[in-house]
């Protein structure tokens, strides 16, 4: 996540250090972390609500 965040910030101050199709690459797979990220926060709150009940 760090290096992907990384890459991208960086790609964004150095202009053309990156090709367009490399930059959409890395935007494409921060997205995927961040939805994976989104997944893992909701199945605990899942799982913090079922022991909540019991």
């Amino acid at each position: 996540m760090n290096l992907l965040s990384i890459m991208f910030g960086t790609s964004m101050l150095v202009a053309h250090l990156l090709p367009g199709l490399v930059i959409g690459v890395v935007l494409f797979a921060n997205g995927c972390a961040l939805i994976y990220l989104m997944y893992i926060l909701l199945t605990l709150d899942k799982m913090v609500s079922q022991l909540n009940v019991q």
